[in-house]
């Protein structure tokens, strides 16, 4: 199976980085403008995709809590602290599917 390849266009400048009014990361509405003047795809679903992603890290972070609770020698000291940020994504999660949370604001 070959696997597609993005397209390998440089994209246009008001869509090269740029930071954030505070002079941190790009905003998530930035982010979103540059894939699509980049890949020329409109991004929709942008509410299914933000819960997703807190699904994803809520899972990500019950793995951290597992290592805990087994008591693994690759146990970092935050792993204890994992046991309720699944539950903090989970509403998250929920408050984006809620219209809560807008992509841009």
């Amino acid at each position: 199976m070959t696997g597609r390849r993005w397209p390998q266009r440089s994209p246009p400048s008001s869509a090269r980085s740029r930071r954030s009014s505070s002079g941190s990361s790009p905003g998530r509405g930035h982010i979103v403008d540059r894939y699509g003047a980049i890949t020329g795809r409109p991004y929709r679903h942008d509410e299914f995709y933000r819960a997703l992603g807190t699904l994803k890290l809520g899972v990500i972070t019950e793995g951290f809590f597992r290592t805990h609770l087994d008591d693994s020698p690759n146990a970092k000291p935050t792993y204890p602290a994992m046991r309720m940020v699944p539950f903090v994504l989970a509403e998250q999660g929920r408050a984006v599917l809620d219209g809560e949370v807008p992509l841009r604001g």
